[in-house]
């Protein structure tokens, strides 16, 4: 009898236990439900919902502010369950469920690390887009100031899910950028480039100063590539067939006497050299296009891999740098990426990829690509974003 009444208080501990444990549980997740913002199924708000989660996790666990930076695995079961609560009852459903099942652990360090890799990649094109509300069109408001009001509370909002914070070195970068219209089409494809080529880079009001300098002396290199530096003489220039009327107006400018205006040479590449006119090719000044070294080390390259027969568009999979794949098409009307951390611009649209075996896959977003490979860095436009694709996505996900 005695022992049939201990064996019921052993069972009754247990079972008290349980339901404590349930409890604690419970409340943690209550409190993840409670972060704001949750992280949306696009991603978009990645920064300002890591900076908040992790906020919250050093508040009730005192001051473990590095936990999610860690890169081992937490051995302690408990403390781990619990992070991944807190993770998993702050996103999106989807995003979980996506995450976990491509990376198949329960480890919340990896869970969180693999949604930074995911979605802690934003372009400055769509950076400069919200903070265009705020900088653009200074002017007097005093007719519309609390829809003015609004609009900047929204972008301000938008840049956080964005950055996570706008420190003022941010301001500083936008305000800069914003005081200089005139060279947008040449900064922002430049900036582009090398963020989704450096996940971890940080545009400082310093290296915007130097990168408007260089472009002011028409000889402009970002990250060292050449190609950059064709593009921007030729968006400053005109393009090569219009050349010859920027030529004209130089020309006459500078070849007028009192009321006499001599006569134009027109022939291709003859006339007096002026040292302030850029090359066409590289937009450095100093030579003429058809002198030019970059280009003749361009043109032997390109007889070098011709001669080793590499056909660079008829790869099926390009391997990068940086392991990331994509399926790359040069028959079919669009490229397909299944790693969103790839592009540098993105928009939604509601298309359905077909595919030869009669399948078809939702399209979630379309837009603009930089893939860094071992034959150099290529950019791909109007690139389809497809998450769906089973076994299309990148390996770490």
């Amino acid at each position: 009898m005695a022992e049939s009444k201990e064996h019921s208080n052993n069972d009754m501990c247990i079972v008290m236990q349980a339901d404590k444990q349930a409890e604690i549980f419970q409340r943690f997740i209550s409190l993840a439900k409670k972060i704001r913002p949750q992280l949306r199924d696009d991603g978009a708000n990645f920064n300002l919902w890591a900076k908040n989660m992790i906020m919250a996790w050093t508040t009730y666990f005192m001051g473990d502010s590095d936990y999610f930076q860690q890169t081992t695995t937490d051995n302690n079961i408990k403390r781990n369950l619990v992070a991944r609560l807190f993770i998993e009852h702050s996103v999106h459903s989807s995003i979980y469920e996506s995450i976990t099942s491509r990376i198949s652990t329960s480890d919340a360090r990896k869970i969180f690390q693999a949604l930074k890799d995911r979605f802690n990649r934003p372009s400055w094109s769509s950076v400069v887009y919200h903070a265009g509300f705020i900088f653009r069109n200074l002017s007097d408001r005093s007719e519309d100031i609390n829809n003015y009001a609004m609009v900047i509370t929204e972008a301000i909002q938008s840049l956080e899910n964005q950055l996570g914070q706008i420190d003022s070195e941010m301001l500083t970068t936008l305000a800069i950028y914003f005081a200089v219209p005139s060279m947008h089409q040449l900064i922002t494809p430049a900036i582009n480039t090398l963020m989704a080529t450096n996940p971890n880079i940080k545009v400082r009001p310093d290296d915007l100063l130097n990168m408007i300098r260089q472009i002011s002396t028409a000889s402009p290199s970002f990250d060292h590539s050449t190609e950059i530096a064709r593009v921007n003489a030729a968006s400053k220039f005109g393009k090569k067939d219009q050349h010859h009327n920027f030529n004209q107006r130089f020309n006459n400018r500078n070849n007028t006497k009192g009321n006499k205006v001599h006569a134009l040479n027109w022939k291709s590449g003859s006339g007096t050299f002026n040292p302030d006119l850029p090359c066409h090719y590289c937009g450095k000044t100093g030579h003429w296009s058809p002198k030019c070294p970059i280009k003749a080390k361009a043109i032997e390259m390109r007889g070098k891999m011709q001669q080793r027969q590499i056909n660079i568009a008829g790869m099926g999979v390009v391997p990068s740098l940086e392991d990331h794949e994509a399926l790359l098409d040069s028959g079919a009307m669009h490229s397909v990426v299944g790693n969103i951390s790839l592009f540098t611009s993105l928009q939604t649209t509601d298309r359905i990829l077909s595919v030869a075996s009669s399948e078809s896959f939702e399209v979630d977003g379309i837009g603009t690509i930089f893939l860094r490979t071992l034959q150099g860095s290529f950019r791909f436009n109007n690139v389809l974003y497809c998450r769906s694709i089973p076994g299309f996505q990148h390996p770490d996900f």
